[in-house]
């Protein structure tokens, strides 16, 4: 009865409710005073608690059970048994003498009273080897070759599978590679129609092993992955399954194989799964699916030690809130009828997969965490709040770079320049350690406004960091040897590379604070004028009508963005309000300031066509026209100034001058006479300002729009 129900328990491999089924009828036994049950309980729970590495729970109720078998009197066959089975428990819990003397006491009684169990005679010398294996290799072979003599004369295929198997193990302490692949070519033949066994992982994990050291790291991947599936499966993940973990683990990192993490995998167990997804549901709106949220694998940054716990191929589906409910719940249906296996791994479904409402998802799993948010990978979106979620705080990430770089390099320097050195002279050390840790924490957050990111949980930070410079400016801190000038003179590059000061003049970040102060006081008021024009402009450059139909660029929304905002982020406030302006003008009375600019550059690249269309385009006054060709010749001397500083960036660029121009390349001085022949004057008039007062503080315009545009990619 007892047995009988125990098997069926097995079967649900719930690792919990076999302990309680096994406590609660050792307990029934004793209330009972059942002594054949309590014996029998006894020893499958210190095998079950050994196998799942509770050993010091198992070894408790070994010496549970060795005091009720020296004070009572039971048969000689089930005393046999029970000596094996402690001594296996204090082996495994490193109590190797008295294990010793256990399987000692087990050959004694075996020899002396007659015995005829050749089967657990066998395991007892299997599991006696694993005892040697700790304290002598040879004589860990001689007892399994007992074992395996004994087993081969009855028909147990498993355990003399198994047995060549624990052979290959100590075959490959010792280094004898061909032996040892020979006894695992024999326990193959039954595993291989046995793969589900439990003594399987040992297979698989002895294979991994071979293959490791004989260098093929592919085939040492694919069996000590096996292991892990079928450990999972049978005994859960136990400290069986962690040292497989890290022996994989080990392969990875000498091979430099790339671990196929569980975006990849998730992504393809939904597109294998998307009819299923979907089926019986026509409308698809208000729907977001993929893999995010927490986790390491939701960064891409999970390898197999990931594979611990909470770890399995599944993805999200968030539904707006107000999405129909019988849309809701056959999502619901359909994700919980999905396959549950996925590549031999059975999917147990973890709570932060599934189907989710939009408020439930970000309230329970996501804090208001903007990493979470916007991690991983989308693998399906229709006009969703989530998908819509993360895009604003993707997009306020990119707006918020060029102020977030200012402040914090400020409070860097409030670190470095102020504090420390204040302490360093005072001679308290202490506070310098932590100030300095306080400075790893800024450090941090600067490189991930640098490289457009949310911040990641702690464990994450440094392993996803792309800015070399700064890692290596933290470990170098970490280790004691950073130089503070170096730090400081990085952060003011960097200030002038993301246009936040004009030029670099001092080597000191407070003399920049005055110019990094007015910046961030202004570039809010930039991001919304610069939406508003960039808006409007498109909507013009829509309407535009090209002789040869429509143009490619005319689609090509992203990169119109990208080269309009870069100018535009170049220019100072009022040219900015003045140029808006001019197209809410000319909105308003019903003309195309871009077909204007265009008009205007025909002028240089088809003079036929200009003919044309030049009584249709506002006439320019001499003086006007003077100031256009002033500008243009001092933009175009910043070009050339720009060009010998970096001639790879201009190299890419339009040609120069209107004197190279053709219909299908207008060059640089074309398209700005273009640009400013459709400006009001007022706008003109401001635009020379600019310029001017980019050459007073010896700055370049020029460098400042291409420095935006790699900025803004």
């Amino acid at each position: 009865m007892f047995f009988d129900e125990l098997q069926e328990i097995y079967k649900k491999n719930d690792i919990n409710i076999t302990r309680k089924f096994l406590e609660d009828s050792l307990e029934k036994a004793i209330k009972n005073n059942d002594l054949p049950l309590m014996l029998e309980v006894l020893n499958e729970l210190i095998g079950f608690l050994r196998d799942i590495s509770l050993f010091a729970d198992s070894a408790k109720y070994a010496n549970s059970l060795s005091n009720i078998i020296e004070k009572i009197s039971i048969d000689p066959n089930s005393k046999f048994i029970c000596y094996i089975n402690i001594a296996n428990s204090y082996r495994a819990f490193g109590k190797y003498e008295t294990s010793k003397d256990y399987f000692e006491k087990a050959i004694f009684l075996y020899n002396n009273s007659n015995l005829n169990d050749s089967k657990n005679l066998a395991a007892l010398y299997n599991n006696y080897s694993l005892l040697y294996e700790e304290i002598d290799l040879n004589e860990a072979l001689r007892l399994l070759h007992i074992a395996k003599e004994i087993i081969s004369k009855e028909n147990e295929d498993i355990k003399l599978a198994s047995t060549d198997v624990n052979i290959a193990f100590v075959l490959i302490k010792l280094n004898r590679l061909n032996d040892a692949k020979n006894h695992l070519n024999e326990a193959g033949k039954i595993f291989d129609i046995n793969p589900c066994d439990f003594h399987a992982s040992g297979y698989y994990n002895a294979m991994g092993k071979y293959f490791y050291l004989t260098n093929n790291y592919k085939e040492s991947i694919y069996y000590y992955e096996k292991a892990l599936k079928n450990l999972k499966r049978t005994v859960g993940k136990n400290l069986q399954y962690q040292d497989t973990l890290k022996e994989l683990f080990n392969v990875y990192k000498t091979s430099k194989i790339h671990f196929k993490g569980l975006l990849d995998k998730s992504e393809e167990y939904y597109r294998m799964n998307i009819k299923n997804v979907f089926n019986g549901i026509n409308d698809t709106n208000k729907i977001c699916i993929g893999l995010f949220g927490p986790g390491s694998e939701c960064y891409g940054a999970d390898d197999c030690i990931s594979m611990d716990h909470d770890y399995e191929v599944g993805f999200v589906i968030v539904c707006d809130d107000d999405i129909d409910k019988d849309v809701f719940d056959k999502l619901v249906l359909n994700y919980n009828l999905l396959e549950k296996v996925y590549e031999d791994e059975i999917i147990v479904k973890l709570d932060k997969h599934g189907v989710f409402h939009y408020s439930d998802y970000v309230n329970n799993y996501l804090y208001n965490n903007n990493s979470l948010i916007t991690n991983g990978k989308i693998f399906f979106n229709k006009k969703s709040q989530f998908y819509d979620l993360r895009n604003k705080i993707i997009n306020k990430i990119k707006y918020d770079r060029l102020p977030n770089i200012a402040n914090k390099t400020l409070e860097i320097n409030q670190i470095i320049n102020y504090n420390i050195e204040r302490l360093r002279i005072r001679e308290d050390y202490n506070s310098i350690e932590i100030l300095n840790n306080h400075l790893v924490d800024r450090l941090i957050e600067y490189g991930y406004i640098l490289d457009n990111k949310a911040i990641p949980h702690e464990k994450l930070q440094l392993k996803l960091l792309n800015d070399k410079n700064i890692k290596d400016f933290i470990k170098k801190l970490i280790d004691g040897n950073l130089d503070y000038q170096e730090l400081t003179n990085y952060l003011i590059d960097n200030l002038e590379k993301n246009n936040i000061i004009n030029e670099k003049n001092s080597c000191f970040i407070e003399d920049y604070k005055k110019q990094m102060l007015v910046f961030i006081s202004k570039y809010n008021f930039k991001i919304e004028k610069i939406k508003s024009i960039i808006e409007i402009e498109w909507d013009m450059f829509q309407m535009l009508k090209n002789i040869g139909g429509r143009a490619s660029c005319q689609d090509n929304y992203d990169y119109f963005v990208l080269m309009r905002k870069s100018q535009f982020f170049a220019w100072d406030n009022e040219l900015i309000d003045s140029y808006l302006n001019d197209l809410n003008e000319a909105n308003r009375y019903g003309y195309n300031l871009l077909a204007i600019k265009y008009g205007f550059m025909e002028e240089s690249i088809d003079k036929v066509h200009f003919e044309k269309i030049k009584e249709n385009l506002p006439k320019l006054s001499q003086k006007r026209i003077s100031l256009q060709e002033a500008i243009i010749s001092l933009q175009l001397e910043m070009l050339e100034d720009f060009s010998k500083i970096d001639e790879i960036k201009t190299r890419n660029m339009r040609s120069f001058y209107s004197s190279y121009d053709t219909i299908s390349d207008v060059s640089y001085e074309t398209y700005l006479r273009g640009e400013l022949s459709s400006y009001s004057e007022n706008t003109v008039f401001l635009y020379g300002k600019m310029l001017s007062d980019y050459s007073k503080n010896d700055g370049n315009y020029v460098k400042a729009v291409i420095n935006y545009t790699d900025i803004f990619k």
